[in-house]
């Protein structure tokens, strides 16, 4: 939506046995640059009650952002934005002279990106920094 620069979501529950709605609200997530195309993916975990979402946008900055069940549900949650410790950002070195092409999710911890001369970087969880890391090394965030 809006050139690319707005990802709409909205909760669905499938396996809900019970027969009560689905969470009402629709998160309207706005990103500085465009998203470049076929480089959003998303992971719900077994074990987590969250959705991870990572995209890529036209400045080559991949974002993790966690949405959490009460973000569909209740407005007061995301009134000014998703709080900054649920949405990272990162700029990845490689990033800088090759062009993302796809992004896909191997799993919570896992992220693969293609390149547009064929090339792929893989990110993975650092869970002492509590960030993706691009060859297990630190990453450092910037709210956007």
């Amino acid at each position: 939506m809006e050139n690319s620069t707005v990802l709409s979501l909205r909760a669905a529950d499938v396996c809900r046995e019970q027969k009560e709605p689905d969470a009402p609200l629709i998160l309207h997530l706005r990103f500085p640059s465009p998203i470049r195309t076929h480089c959003i993916g998303f992971s719900d975990p077994e074990d987590h009650d969250v959705l991870y979402v990572y995209a890529v946008d036209q400045a080559n900055q991949l974002y993790s952002i966690t949405l959490r069940p009460d973000h569909f549900k209740r407005k007061s949650t995301t009134d000014g934005g998703v709080p900054g410790e649920a949405c990272k950002v990162y700029s990845p070195p490689g990033f800088g002279f090759k062009h993302p092409h796809r992004l896909a999710v191997v799993n919570q911890d896992q992220l693969i990106v293609s390149m547009h001369d064929g090339g792929i970087l893989k990110f993975d969880r650092n869970r002492a920094h509590d960030g993706m890391a691009l060859h297990r090394a630190p990453m450092c965030f910037r709210i956007g």
